[in-house]
């Protein structure tokens, strides 16, 4: 602090990120050396800068210490982003940038070598470039006071035994709220990965007074178009909130209510003498004819209202160049169009496509295990499609 006799920091430390109070947005010019491409990290958390000016996936960023890393939470635009290195799933921060600092959760010692390709006269100072972009950016911190971190649940949603995926979530909210019924935080579907992700707002006096407590119970509740349903899994929806900064899987299964198809059950083989209203024979003396009509339409309506989604895809199973893209990516069109206009004009193009597909499933889950391979696929994909694009416009 200008003028305090109690100040503790000399000198901005390349590598390092700093929290600065602004009465007003400012712009301002630092001189120093070229900032050092290797950064010491300590087991726990690390407020960290970006010493490139060239922005990285959080995976290869971080790649000289991927095994020794919890994970990784910027602040930004008012809002806390996470990357998980053993669920990229749970995760919505995909890049490290020059401008920004991060909190680094280590679970030991170790050196943090950035990109060795990256030119280090380039580097000019991330501690520069941080600063001023951080004070520049009208959205950033300058203008509000930062809350701590919250802790972050996500997971899959089954229902009714079938597991959703992306493209059938729609109009399912999952709400955490108080023991009190206070709603904490929603979430709207599920993203590509076929996860829900929730940032569970943790106590401070006087940024976030409507938080709740590490340890403490909150409830899971989950909506089917403004329906609630019921929670089996965790039981009656309850769990406890963990620590700022952490990222636990939930994993929620849920049944819709059976309530009314009981009722109605019930009223439709208990009302012998009504049958006769419900039927649009002529009233008969066979009753047992009749029972038979009710019995049957009984198992419709049983089948109609549990028959919620009906189709169940398993996100491991997706076509590689889909799970590295993204479902909806528009790349995919160009890899479709080579496929079937090119591959499939030829035995051992077919062959090709076959082989591709039959082992699908080894390459997801060679995906799910690394974050790096993930990186280079989609880089190997969007070259791909690139390159396939123009093969067919060239023809065209």
């Amino acid at each position: 602090m200008p003028g305090n006799s109690g100040n503790t920091v000399s000198n901005l430390e390349p590598g390092k990120a700093y929290w600065i109070k602004c009465y007003a947005n400012i712009s301002i010019n630092i001189q120093g050396a070229k900032a050092a491409t290797s950064v010491s990290i300590n087991s726990g958390w690390n407020l960290v800068g970006f010493n490139l000016i060239e922005s990285r996936e959080v995976a290869i960023a971080l790649d000289s210490i991927s095994n020794k890393y919890i994970s990784v939470w910027q602040f930004a635009s008012g809002i806390w982003k996470t990357y998980n290195s053993s669920n990229p799933g749970l995760s919505d921060l995909s890049t490290m940038d020059p401008g920004y600092g991060y909190w680094i959760n280590a679970s030991e010692n170790c050196t943090w070598t950035l990109d060795a390709k990256a030119n280090a006269a380039q580097a000019i100072t991330g501690l520069k470039k941080s600063l001023v972009k951080f004070l520049e950016n009208k959205t950033a911190i300058v203008s509000a006071a930062v809350p701590p971190m919250p802790a972050r649940i996500g997971g899959t949603l089954t229902v009714n035994g079938t597991l959703l995926t992306q493209a059938i979530s729609a109009g399912y909210t999952i709400t955490v709220k108080k023991s009190s019924n206070t709603a904490l935080v929603s979430a709207d579907g599920l993203n590509s990965s076929g996860f829900y992700i929730a940032d569970i707002p943790t106590y401070e006096a006087s940024t976030q007074p409507d938080g709740v407590n590490p340890g403490d119970t909150v409830i899971i509740h989950v909506y089917k178009n403004g329906s609630e349903l019921n929670v089996s899994s965790p039981a009656n929806g309850s769990i406890q909130v963990g620590e700022n900064g952490s990222i636990t899987t939930i994993n929620i299964e849920t049944a819709t209510s059976m309530t009314t198809t009981t009722q109605s059950a019930t009223t439709t083989t208990t009302a012998e003498p009504a049958t006769a209203t419900t039927t649009t024979e002529p009233a008969t003396t066979t009753t047992t004819a009749e029972l038979a009509t009710t019995t049957t339409t009984v198992e419709l309506a049983t089948t109609t209202t549990t028959a919620e989604p009906t189709t169940t895809t398993v996100p491991n199973k997706l076509c590689p160049a889909k799970k590295a893209l993204g479902e909806n990516n528009s790349r995919l069109e160009n890899l479709r169009d080579f496929r079937d206009s090119t591959l499939a004009q030829t035995a051992i193009g077919r062959e090709i496509t076959q082989i591709y597909y039959r082992n699908a499933g080894s390459i997801n889950a060679a995906l799910d295990r690394s974050p790096v391979l993930q990186a280079m696929a989609r880089r190997f994909f969007e070259t791909a499609s690139s390159l396939v694009g123009k093969k067919n416009r060239i023809e065209e």
